[in-house]
């Protein structure tokens, strides 16, 4: 016994010594698996995070990349192609409901809180849904100021000038009826700033509709009184008094184009003209136009007053009628009218509102009174700046509003 005791003590330990030592590790090793096996979980848990993190920048940025009319104008399922979602077939329009979200049949209101939701957004190699939120009354002030649209010159007619311009071209007409009917040399200059003037403007689709026409229609006239010789049954002449009335108009064509049933093909028609200023005691208006729009196109009409030589002096007296004349069935205006015709032309400020109407008829007799700002530029007000909310959700688990991984918030203006 002695012998085998000498043995087991030859390594340097006792059995005992050896037991302590195994308990010890032991007691040592497990507490590290636990951190090591936690340790991973929470790098697996953080990584996770990042990814959603980095799904839900994604998808902030790629709102941001373009105006909202691009996906709101999209059927979901293209949508979710744009923000590149591996479900994209499952994309859908959402409202918020309570704690959640509920879906929708249709299109959301972009002027209210625009909601989208989107399965499966790919980031890191993990795969996400993302509820995208798109709220424009977060910045009701900001969204009330109005702006500027863009408004081609789809159709542009300019009022020529010299011997080309309708006016003198009138006046000129009238001279040589005045001088044949009265035996008196009549000159264009004896008429100017004498005549009456309409204009009409007219943009009208054809029967099939598949054509649209924009005409100008300048008409004057003129009670010419003047005396002429007159012959009795004796022979005997005298010089009596007369009066003639002198009429004379002139059309132009300036736009002809194609068109569909929805939709007029063009967006704006600019009207450039030179007012014309009655003389004398001349109690109407200088100038009446009057904006024929009988098919209700949802255009844009620019009434341009040019400044003329001299009109510094006349602009303060000056006066006008604008009337836009739709259909009856119309129950609001389809076009709008823009002009500067209240502005002095020569100094750039407002002319006597008393002396200027603008009426809206729908049909040949109800129409109410309009507004003419003055201005020649097509406003509105618009919602181009929204709050962006991201929520990403673990996949699957249908936007339930109280399991988020992570919420990005962030704004995009168009």
């Amino acid at each position: 016994m002695n012998r085998i005791r000498k043995t087991l003590n030859t390594g340097g330990f006792s059995l005992v010594e050896l037991l302590v030592a195994l308990a010890m590790l032991g007691v040592i090793v497990v507490p590290l698996l636990h951190a090591f096996t936690t340790s991973a979980a929470t790098a697996a848990k953080s990584r996770r995070a990042g990814n959603a993190t980095l799904a839900a920048r994604n998808a902030a940025e790629t709102v941001e990349a373009a105006h909202l009319s691009v996906y709101s104008g999209q059927s979901p399922s293209v949508i979710g192609g744009l923000f590149g979602a591996a479900e994209a077939d499952q994309t859908a329009f959402y409202k918020k409901d309570g704690g959640g979200y509920a879906p929708l049949s249709g299109t959301p209101d972009s002027a209210g809180e625009y909601c989208i939701g989107l399965r499966g957004l790919e980031a890191g190699g993990d795969s996400f849904d993302a509820m995208l939120t798109l709220d424009a009354s977060a910045f009701a002030a900001t969204n009330a100021t109005k702006v500027t649209q863009y408004t081609p010159m789809d159709a542009v007619f300019s009022q020529p000038d010299k011997t080309a311009d309708p006016d003198y071209i009138a006046a000129a007409d009238f001279a040589n009826q005045a001088t044949a009917l009265s035996g008196t040399e009549y000159g264009a200059a004896d008429f100017t700033g004498k005549m009456t003037r309409l204009i009409d403007i007219t943009a009208k689709e054809n029967t099939d509709q598949t054509e649209l026409t924009v005409t100008a229609d300048f008409s004057y006239s003129y009670t010419f009184s003047y005396s002429a010789d007159e012959t009795a049954e004796d022979g005997t002449i005298t010089r009596v008094p007369k009066r003639s009335a002198l009429a004379k108009t002139l059309s132009y064509e300036f736009y002809r184009g194609a068109c569909a049933a929805d939709a007029p093909g063009i967006q704006s028609v600019y009207f450039f003209f030179y007012p014309s200023y009655m003389e004398g005691t001349y109690t109407g208006y200088d100038d009446i136009i009057t904006v024929n729009n009988p098919n209700d196109l949802p255009l844009s009409f620019f009434l341009i007053k040019q400044k003329t030589d001299g009109c510094a002096d006349k602009e303060p007296g000056y006066s006008a009628m604008v009337k836009l004349r739709e259909s009856a069935s119309a129950t609001v205006a389809n076009a709008s009218v823009y002009s500067n015709i209240g502005r002095n032309v020569a100094t750039g400020g407002s002319l006597n509102p008393a002396f200027f109407y603008y009426r809206i008829y729908h049909g040949d007799i109800w129409y109410k009174k309009g507004t003419l700002t003055g201005d020649l530029v097509a406003t509105r007000q618009q919602d181009r700046m929204y709050g962006v909310t991201v929520q990403v959700y673990a996949q699957g688990a249908d936007f339930a509003s109280d399991k988020p991984i992570c919420e990005l918030d962030s704004s995009k203006l168009d």
